[in-house]
């Protein structure tokens, strides 16, 4: 070979040598960076569905808690509430420890199983110094319990009307939790997981030995893993790296980790998960494709550059062939978890398309109706709503899913044995991360429970009401004789003069059509006497209709007539003219009348007789509300009872029973309006309330006069 030749071969081996030295760094670096990825996609999978399930977990929790706390036996805390709670826990004792319920000091009230820590303060634990000041779902740290068990505590604060009454808490087994969520992640060789609590406190690691400090504590001068803990503190998740040689005060040689974290969000507070796995993973991985590219370098050495060119679009291929299957596989993964969860969900799942026929169906839905999948997908789910409740869900299901908003219904489902229970429906619409509509999702809970308890508690105040009238007509019996009789003794009076005219043949036509029209009227004033005493005492359910409160106030005015003269007392009226109409009771707006006007002649009974009067007024607020309000003269109401008044059972009256004034709150509520006390300007008392013009009838009612908030979810369909 000539000397030329012989240099370019040299540097053309060379400058091939060059290039595949170039593209084997440069594929294995790429490598590397594909595989640091992929790790990295791994950990943040693995740690999203722990979080996600951690948080799935707790919030179930909350919200169970949350729905025990607004029952009045557990606010009250009596025997009874005491019984709730340790059924609640013999139901889920395979899952809790305790039940703790503590009062707004954070001193324990009541504890099961443990009774005998009753009475012990808890407000210098910092979880409940932060729920004492929040009040708000507080999660502890974890903790070892006097058996020697990791637990955590979650508590949910306790309000009655608006006011704080302490909490109820349970004690979950954070070691069963950590089995559960936390022991099963294993990436590589040496992934694990750890957790941290929002101050940086160590929750869980597979060395027990760092459980209980501080992040910084174990990781002691690591700028970069600090900077890392300070962003998951700070509730953001990512990915990083970072090296470190010591442990603590011990010595582990250099090392390098890969983490990915993400927070886990429990209500107001937070933890964070860190997946991490060590740099020789990586490696380890790429040995094989390492001695393999070797290979295709050394053949692209003897074929040149053209055979380096078809190398590498082949491993662009590959590349791309291996991420695609990994996008498929993920995604097939991603949806299996999604139907685990939603078999294994305490309610039932549905989901529906963008053409509005249900695709999915959980087995909580399937087993509640007893059918099979195919018979429930599409519109087959609707064969099982209840026919009164079956127009009204797919007028709101549609209206809903066209105007791509959330939606809340109660309705009747068809259960497997063929009877009917009403299920409380709530669904939210589905979006794509590019915001494309893809369909609803929602879930049912079963509320039959509820509903009887409602039926219940309405019948209940119906029979309080009528007894309150009755009580009334009671009170009001002697002035309620004295008014039928006047109308009696005119129709005795005028048949006796009729008879002595005919007696004494002195009789006339007019004479005796004068004295039959005064007997007419008197018997239908008697009539009207005793048709008001019937309307105010029968039994029945409240009706509504469109009135005149005018029309209500002008019939009270009659009945408590002959009641103000006995008393010595006026009745005087000032009434808008043309007042709007309003639907409601009646009956049961005469009743409120009628305790106030009555009220007001008890407290006028020390009043001289010139100024016994009460004032009955009407007036439109001109925000389609009308206002009326009963004014007397009597002795006004002293500041330190007015907020009592409306209370039940309580009455400043030496033979009452204090039911009066309640039963008038729960009615005029129960109206949709409010009802205020108040000393009027120069001396009495002045009760107002408001009426909504045409006022549907409330879905929420307050059951006050019983001391029991029932509280009834108005039907969304």
């Amino acid at each position: 070979m000539k000397p030329r030749y012989k240099t370019a071969f040299i540097v053309l081996a060379l400058a091939i040598a060059g290039g595949c030295v170039f593209l084997f760094n440069s594929f294995y670096r790429d490598a590397k960076n594909v595989a640091i990825a992929k790790l990295n996609q791994q950990q943040l999978i693995h740690a999203r569905e722990v979080a996600l399930g951690i948080e799935d977990f707790f919030g179930t929790w909350i919200r169970s808690l949350s729905s025990l706390s607004q029952l009045d036996v557990i606010i009250v805390g009596n025997a009874v509430g005491k019984r709730y709670q340790q059924l609640y826990y013999e139901a889920h004792r395979e899952q809790i420890m305790a039940i703790t319920r503590l009062d707004e000091r954070g001193v324990i009230v009541d504890s099961y199983p443990a009774r005998d820590e009753v009475g012990t303060d808890l407000s210098h634990q910092k979880y409940i110094r932060e729920l004492l000041r929040d009040h708000r779902a507080v999660v502890s740290n974890v903790f070892k319990t006097i058996e020697g068990v990791d637990a955590v505590a979650l508590h949910v604060p306790i309000f009655r009307d608006g006011e704080f009454k302490g909490s109820i808490g349970i004690l979950i087994n954070f070691e069963d939790l950590a089995r559960r969520y936390l022991d099963p992640i294993r990436i590589s060789q040496t992934g694990y997981a750890w957790v941290i609590d929002h101050d940086g406190t160590v929750l869980y690691t597979p060395n027990q030995a760092y459980i209980g400090k501080t992040i910084f504590a174990v990781m002691k001068g690591n700028e970069a893993l600090e900077a890392i803990v300070k962003d998951m503190l700070d509730g953001h998740e990512g990915v990083a790296r970072y090296g470190y040689d010591k442990l603590v005060d011990r010595n582990v040689g250099p090392a390098t980790k890969y983490v990915a974290y993400m927070p886990v969000r429990l209500g107001p507070t937070s933890w964070s998960i860190c997946i991490a796995s060590a740099e020789q993973d990586i490696f380890a991985d790429l040995v094989t494709f390492r001695n393999k590219l070797a290979v295709v370098i050394g053949g692209l050495f003897v074929c040149g550059m053209v055979f380096a060119t078809l190398g590498a679009k082949a491993w662009l291929i590959v590349t791309e062939e291996r991420k695609r299957r990994l996008a498929e596989e993920k995604l097939r993964e991603s949806e299996a978890r999604f139907r685990t969860v939603a078999d294994t969900a305490p309610v039932m799942i549905w989901m529906s398309d963008t053409d509005k026929l249900c695709c999915f169906f959980n087995q909580g839905w399937l087993q509640f109706t007893g059918r099979r999948l195919d018979q429930e997908l599409g519109n087959g789910w609707s064969e099982g709503v209840h026919a009164e409740d079956s127009e009204r869900c797919h007028k709101v299901y549609v209206t809903s899913f066209d105007a791509r908003e959330s939606f809340t219904m109660e309705y009747r489902l068809r259960r497997k044995d063929g009877s009917y229970g009403w299920v409380l429906d709530t669904g939210t619409p589905r979006f794509s991360a590019d915001n494309v509509f893809l369909g609803y999702i929602g879930s049912c809970i079963d509320i039959s429970d509820r509903k009887a308890s409602e039926l219940e508690a309405q019948r209940h105040r119906a029979q309080l009401a009528h007894l309150s009238r009755v009580a009334l007509m009671g009170e009001m019996s002697a002035s309620l004789a004295h008014e039928l009789n006047q109308p009696l003794t005119g129709i005795v009076s005028n048949s006796a003069a009729g008879r002595r005219l005919i007696d004494a043949a002195r009789a006339t036509l007019p004479e005796l059509r004068e004295l039959l029209t005064d007997i007419n009227a008197d018997g239908r004033r008697a009539s009207e006497v005793v048709r008001g005493i019937r309307s105010m005492v029968k039994k029945g359910e409240p009706t509504r209709q469109q009135m005149n409160v005018n029309d209500i106030v002008t019939s009270v005015v009659k009945i408590v007539h002959a009641d103000a003269v006995l008393r010595a007392c006026q009745v005087q009226i000032s009434l808008e003219a043309d007042l709007p109409r309003i639907d409601g009771d009646p009956v049961q707006l005469q009743q409120v009348l009628l305790n106030l006007v009555l009220n007001g002649f008890d407290a006028m009974s020390d009043t001289p007789v010139d100024l016994r009067k009460v004032m009955i007024a009407t007036e439109s607020n001109g925000d389609r509300t009308i206002r009326v309000s009963v004014r007397d003269h009597g002795s006004g109401i002293p500041e330190p009872l007015r907020e009592r008044l409306f209370a039940p059972f309580f009455t400043t009256k030496t033979e009452g029973i204090g039911m009066g004034l309640a039963i008038v709150r729960s009615i005029i509520e129960s109206h949709g309006g409010m009802i205020e006390a108040e000393n009027a300007a120069g001396g009495g008392a002045l009760f107002h309330f408001t009426l909504s013009v045409h006022a549907p009838v409330s879905e929420t009612r307050v059951e006050r006069a019983a001391g029991v908030a029932l509280t009834e979810q108005p039907a969304r369909t």
